[in-house]
């Protein structure tokens, strides 16, 4: 009866201990699921969620987009996107394409709507593993113009984006703080 006794107590010693060591695996697997899937919701963003979300962003990363404006005269100017970003695998034209109103790209400043002077998307070469600043001042397809320069920001952009003939959208990014230069 001892030994019975005995045996029933370490069985059940032994079950709790494998019930407490997989429960401790378990939540430790949570704690990374949810830690990786906030990294990837940070990672989608630009701009800390000032901007949009990121279509590509397992080919194309963006880090930042920031709108320049260039005044042409007193009270009106020329504003354009600087924006950071990395091929992060090989796209396969080694190029990103942005813009061009063929392919509804345009943007919402105070209410109003101006579009690109260019119908077609301008190419940005990208190699891969290579940050890079693409400048889109002077690109008709991107840029837009006699925007006032009282204007403090882009409200929307519906910008065209081309990574190839599968990877391809428009997409709206929002609140782009405008700098303006003389």
């Amino acid at each position: 009866m001892k030994k019975l006794l005995l045996a029933l107590i370490a069985m059940a010693m032994f079950t709790t201990a494998d019930a407490q060591f997989n429960l401790g695996n378990l939540a430790k697997k949570a704690a990374k699921t949810l830690t990786k899937t906030a990294k990837s919701a940070v990672n989608e963003t630009i701009n800390s969620a000032l901007v949009g979300v990121n279509p590509f962003k397992d080919q194309w990363r963006i880090d930042s987009i920031k709108a320049v404006g260039v005044k042409t005269s007193n009270n009106f100017g020329k504003v354009y996107l600087v924006i950071n970003a990395e091929a992060i695998v090989p796209l396969r034209y080694g190029f990103v394409g942005l813009g061009g109103t063929l392919n509804q790209t345009y943007a919402v400043i105070d209410g109003k709507t101006y579009k690109p002077y260019a119908d077609v998307e301008k190419k940005f070469e990208m190699p891969e593993g290579v940050p890079m600043v693409i400048n889109t001042q002077g690109e008709g397809g991107v840029e837009i113009k006699d925007v006032p320069v009282t204007a403090t920001a882009i409200q929307a952009y519906n910008m065209y984006i081309y990574i190839d003939g599968g990877r391809h959208q428009t997409v709206l990014w929002k609140n782009i703080p405008i700098t303006w230069t003389e």
